[in-house]
């Protein structure tokens, strides 16, 4: 509910006026303007610099209720390029993207160079577009709340990973590192990308291609987000505008099959899934001090000392945001401050900690008012200075937040009701009431989303990095020997593990002599030898594994003997009876035969 205030202020009242040594800051009027969960303060001022010259300013004061977030973001074009847009039109591309958020105000952010940010740049969803810090300025990292993480002078980018998102809620399903981009997959449990792939060699194979909807490459840092993918079995095509990912990892086969949008970029380290990036010139405000010219450093110290537009960023006792922008280059009305009178108005509004934006022509102020966004300050440019990003301050259709307790072993959540789905790396996870308390894993990254079941918005996401790194299984050996053809062949069966067998070799013992085993099929090695040993030999296994490690394994051959069987002593004796009993009757036969032929030679005397 829009809710205005006008509120007259006499200079003459203390509350109003501001002093620190020789600055003044003095409110003369202030209208506030109460715009869901933005509170809009418009106020015309008197400021008195070090040098005591009084001019008066326009200053423009935003904060947020804890329905808001606060978001960067960059207007992207058809082909996915960054181009420098107004803060009007950069909040419009936002809400056409974004469809589960609306805009409510926003101010132009980090200073840029033609369709670039000049510093680190990290949008809505932790997308990174750049990651580079120019020498003179920092970067700061954001909550999804707005909340000051940490002042970066220089990011440290590791290695490339593929984080896969829901196509229709935005929940995030995994995260997985990703082998160097345009190189073949074949080892199990791994996930590659091809981007702008020209090889003859290649092959027919199953894959998913992507469409590309944000791209970002410099030198060798490249970022890409997609739309849903589709699945195809062809070979892999040559393009800018599409992404291929190969994968032999089982459960990203299972995350890429739910239908899914990727984003790949470098894992940035000590910055969390939901974080965004805001480059800054300096800060002009550290723990209630304000800086010194010389302290505060920044684009150059004529830009620091002399008056300006200025947009900033402001960080109060509780850390929550707080946005300005000050009009300026219009004598009489609004003539600009300088960085210790900006320092000033942010210490008066309740900042601990304030930091400079881009200013001058850039400095722009928007508000979200009866469905159209209306540029509020008076830009010293008109058509609008067109710029590369801009700090958003958003509002989700479901704003109700998620409250986490992270232990040693374990992340609780308190939902905001029973309405709500929660997805662990893509698995739905049941639960009873409203508390879901998931274990962790120290050796799997962990990709937690809760989803409303009725808007089908994710309204928490949480992206924990494996801490530890689980040891590879390594396989282990049956070993066995045949003899075929006067040859003897060493059998080695393996079992399946994390760690291949690079190669593998068997020496006899005896002459030395050496034969490769080689791959017969999935779990088994062998050498083949060209004689078979007469006596008992024994034989050493050599391998070596992929991660480096070498081993060796004994095998004794032993002769093989041929089987013999035992007589029965019953049939032995059957047989000797047998014998006896043949000699008996040929004996008879010839004692006949001896007797038959004395009868005949008798009677022929």
């Amino acid at each position: 509910m829009k809710k205005l205030f006008i509120l007259l202020l006499l200079p003459f009242l203390a509350a109003n006026i501001f002093v620190s040594g020789n600055l003044k800051y003095e409110i003369l009027t202030e209208t506030t303007n109460v715009v869901n969960g933005v509170t809009h303060q418009f106020i015309s001022a008197s400021l008195t610099n070090d040098a005591g010259t009084v001019t008066p300013q326009r200053i423009h004061v935003l904060k947020a209720d804890d329905t808001i977030e606060t978001t960067v973001w960059s207007f992207r074009d058809n082909t996915g390029v960054l181009k420098n847009k107004n803060v009007i039109d950069i909040a419009k591309d936002f809400e056409a993207k974004n469809p589960n958020y609306e805009v409510v105000a926003a101010v132009n952010g980090d200073y840029f160079t033609t369709n670039q940010t000049i510093n680190a740049n990290m949008l809505f969803g932790s997308r990174m577009v750049n990651p580079n810090i120019h020498d003179k300025y920092y970067s700061l990292a954001l909550t999804k709340y707005g909340n000051h993480i940490e002042t970066y002078k220089k990011l440290t980018t590791e290695k490339q990973y593929a984080y896969f998102y829901d196509a229709k809620t935005d929940a995030l399903y995994g995260a997985v590192e990703l082998s160097q981009v345009n190189t073949q997959i074949s080892t199990p449990g791994k996930t590659g990308y091809y981007y702008r792939y020209n090889s003859a060699n290649d092959v027919v194979r199953e894959h998913y291609v992507f469409d590309i909807v944000e791209k970002s490459i410099i030198g060798t840092f490249s970022s890409f987000y997609t739309n849903e993918g589709t699945k195809v079995n062809q070979k892999i095509e040559n393009s800018d505008t599409k992404i291929a990912i190969v994968t032999t990892d089982e459960a990203v086969k299972s995350i890429l099959a739910k239908g899914v949008k990727v984003k790949i970029q470098p894992k940035i380290k000590d910055v969390e899934e939901g974080n965004t990036i805001l480059g800054v010139d300096s800060q002009i405000l550290e723990n209630g001090t304000i800086k010194t010219f010389e302290a505060i450093g920044g684009q150059s110290y004529e830009n620091t000392s002399v008056r300006h537009p200025r947009t900033g960023i402001g960080f109060d006792e509780n850390n929550r945001p707080v946005l300005f922008t000050v009009d300026g280059r219009q004598t009489g009305t609004s003539n600009g401050i300088n960085l210790r009178e900006f320092a000033l108005i942010m210490k008066s509004h309740g900042v601990v900690n304030g930091f400079n934006l881009d200013g001058g022509g850039s400095t722009q102020t928007v508000i979200k008012e009866n469905g159209q966004f209306k540029m509020v300050n008076v830009p010293t440019e008109n058509p609008y200075r067109v710029v590369a990003n801009a700090v958003l301050f958003i509002k989700a259709k479901d704003s109700s937040r998620v409250e986490e307790t992270i232990t040693e072993t374990s992340i609780n959540l308190t939902l905001p009701s029973s309405n709500y789905d929660v997805f662990v790396n893509g698995i739905e996870k049941s639960y009873q009431g409203n508390v879901v308390t998931i274990e962790k894993n120290d050796y799997i990254h962990q990709s937690i989303s809760v989803v409303n079941k009725t808007t089908k918005s994710t309204i928490y996401t949480k992206l924990i990095y494996a801490s530890k790194e689980k040891e590879p299984t390594e396989p282990t050996f049956t070993v066995s020997h045949e003899v075929d053809k006067n040859k003897l062949k060493i059998k080695i069966n393996f079992t399946e593990a994390d760690l291949d067998i690079d190669r593998m070799y068997v020496i006899n013992q005896v002459n030395e002599e050496n034969k490769v085993a080689l791959v017969q099929y999935k779990g088994l090695r062998m050498a083949t030898f060209d004689s078979v040993p007469e006596n008992e030999t024994e034989f050493i296994i050599y391998y070596e594994l992929s991660n480096g490690k070498k081993g060796e394994i004994s095998y004794t051959y032993k002769t093989d003997l041929p089987i013999v069987e035992e007589e029965d002593e019953d049939e032995g004796k059957k047989e000797s009876s047998n014998i006896g009993l043949s000699i008996g009757i040929g004996s008879g036969i010839l004692v006949v035969l001896a007797a038959l032929t004395v009868i005949v030679i008798k009677r022929k005397k």
